[in-house]
């Protein structure tokens, strides 16, 4: 999708720099205004360009959204990619519990921006909202790969291996979707503790199976 987008740069570096400028300092203007309350001419100056110099890097004000999503879902990915390599050398259960702490406190740390994409993936057109929901499989595939071991271990029994990894995610970014809610009752450390027991209970050899 972002080579579809028009450029009229050769220079394929100086766009990649030039469009990720743009995304984190559109965040922060739509985060402020609102996307559909955001013009172009906002845009523009929140990045220090004119105009004309931010249309050589887009096309449309939608392309903005789209690196935008595209940058807030690599930040929320990066939570646990940077360190999911350590989950290997690690046994399932305790990697589990690693790989929750580290993504649910991610969240805790980008909870606008989470709330942003979750509200504006929906304005993109749908071959480029298929291209952001991609972006986030490799994220929950961190958590796939960590029920599989655990499954082949035996500490893990789970039928729907898939749907568990995504019900992880989805609960941490819960945190950051209903803390209207949920922060006038726990802290972020009783919210992500609380969480990975119920997901314990349901997966551990020493409960019983999921039904």
């Amino acid at each position: 999708m972002i080579s579809q987008i028009r450029t009229h740069s050769d220079n394929y570096d100086l766009v990649k720099i030039r469009r990720e400028e743009i995304a984190r300092k559109s965040v922060e203007v739509f985060m402020k205004n609102g996307y559909e309350e955001t013009s172009v001419r906002d845009i523009a100056k929140a990045c220090g360009m004119s105009i004309g110099q931010l249309y050589h890097y887009i096309g449309s004000r939608e392309d903005v959204l789209y690196l935008t999503l595209q940058y807030t879902n690599s930040r929320i990915v990066d939570f646990v990619q940077n360190i999911s390599v350590k989950f290997d050398t690690v046994a399932p259960t305790k990697a589990l519990q690693q790989a929750i702490d580290v993504y649910y406190r991610g969240v805790d740390s980008i909870q606008d921006i989470v709330i942003f994409m979750y509200r504006h993936t929906n304005n993109l057109r749908p071959a480029a909202r298929k291209q952001v929901y991609k972006y986030n499989e490799p994220l929950v595939g961190v958590f796939e790969k960590i029920l599989s071991r655990g499954c082949e271990t035996g500490e893990f029994s789970i039928e729907d291996i898939g749907l568990i990894a995504h019900n992880i995610v989805t609960s941490g970014d819960m945190w950051a979707l209903r803390r209207w809610f949920l922060n006038k009752r726990y802290t972020v450390d009783q919210y992500m503790e609380s969480q990975t027991a119920l997901f314990m209970k349901q997966i551990s050899t020493n409960n019983s199976k999921i039904k």
